[in-house]
């Protein structure tokens, strides 16, 4: 349940980046979870700015104390691509983007208590087109969380 937990939360800091809330962009506006359409076919009056969020864990590790060791600590692998087109999409644009994602991870980087550990690895640049300009920032990162031995995961 703790991915999952982690996963629901992660969503709803991108999704309170908007300018209404303080931040410089409004990619919380339009969230996504693994897209699975081309970015060309958003469309850019209803579905952009936008914000994707992709995710993927590592193997688990057994810690603790004692033979049984008592829990697993698992590292969630994560990607956001924050993407924009038309005439907003400027290269300031995508510096405002990066920072507005890791401002919202900032704000509470143990995920309401779920993960003990978040690192904001890289932010790239990324430009598609095909038809339609659009433009955006990759970042990526990891959480690290922990879960009893014998609890389930989801």
């Amino acid at each position: 349940m703790t991915e999952q937990s982690i996963i629901d939360n992660f969503i709803t800091k991108l999704t309170g980046i908007t300018v209404a809330r303080g931040y410089r962009t409004d990619i919380g506006s339009n969230v996504f979870e693994s897209l699975t359409q081309n970015l060309e076919d958003l469309d850019e009056n209803s579905e952009m700015p936008a914000a994707i969020l992709r995710t993927g864990k590592d193997a688990m590790n057994h810690s603790g104390t004692g033979q049984g060791k008592s829990h697993y600590d698992h590292r969630l692998y994560w990607i956001v691509e924050a993407l924009n087109t038309g005439a907003t999409a400027t290269p300031e644009w995508m510096r405002k983007a990066k920072y507005d994602v890791q401002d919202a991870i900032r704000a509470d980087d143990i995920f309401g208590g779920y993960a003990y550990d978040c690192e904001v690895e890289t932010a790239e640049p990324k430009v598609a087109q095909d038809g339609k300009k659009v433009i955006g920032v990759v970042i990526s990162g990891w959480i690290d969380f922990r879960t009893l031995r014998l609890q389930a995961q989801q």
